[in-house]
Parts: structure tokens; sequence; C-alpha cells
């Protein structure tokens, strides 16, 4: 293929990746050790974006039960931030589980799941 024909190309596949992410209101996104945490408006994902790759999990509010945060490690003035391990529970033996997690962003995400359960 010639230059020519590469470049529109390239432009439209570019607009198209952009319409997909731009449709998708994110409340949350926080990082963990899985890759991150986002928290959408229909959904709860744990999203991997890394080497060229784009992995997900993610549950519809629709199959949601319960959600959990286990601090792993307590917050400290000047020293830490404090890190939790959120558990997501679907029905059936589904589950979503984000590790390290800031501890701030863990109690944020819990509220927002919770909020959307009800």
């Amino acid at each position: 293929m010639y230059p020519e024909t590469i470049s529109p190309i390239c432009d439209i596949m570019m607009t198209i990746s952009l319409n997909i992410d731009s449709n998708m209101d994110i409340l949350l996104k926080t990082r963990c050790t899985k890759g991150f945490l986002v928290i959408y408006e229909d959904k709860v994902a744990i999203e991997l974006k890394a080497f060229g790759t784009h992995k997900t999990n993610s549950m519809p509010y629709s199959r949601i039960t319960g959600v959990e945060v286990n601090t792993t490690m307590a917050k400290i003035p000047l020293l830490s931030k404090g890190v939790a391990t959120v558990k997501i529970f679907g029905q059936g033996d589904q589950k979503l589980e984000a590790p390290f997690v800031n501890l701030d962003d863990a109690k944020k995400a819990e509220e927002l799941i919770n909020a959307r359960l009800q």
C-alpha cells in the first residue's frame, strides 16, 4: 500500500477508537495491581492495557450482588495513603477482585457501586 491510502485508513480507525472511548461515562478510574478498576454508568470493569493489548473483565450492575472493601494497609499521615482490596460479588461464583487500590478510591468505589445497586 502507498502512504496516500494508509493515512485515511489510520484517520478512520483513530476516529472510531475515540468515539468508543468517549461514549462511555466513567465515574471512577483508579490503579490496581491487575490494571485499572473502572466504574462506569452501567458496569464495573478491571482493565489491563499494556504492550498493545486491551483485556477487560467486567460485570453489569444487574449481576452485582455486593461489594466488599478489605483494608490491606492502614492510612498513616505523611507515610502512607493506605491500600485496600475491592471485591465485587456477582451471581453464582462470579467475582471481580482489584487488589492494592488506594484506600480513598476503594471507599469511593464502594459508595458508587452501592448507590447504583439500590
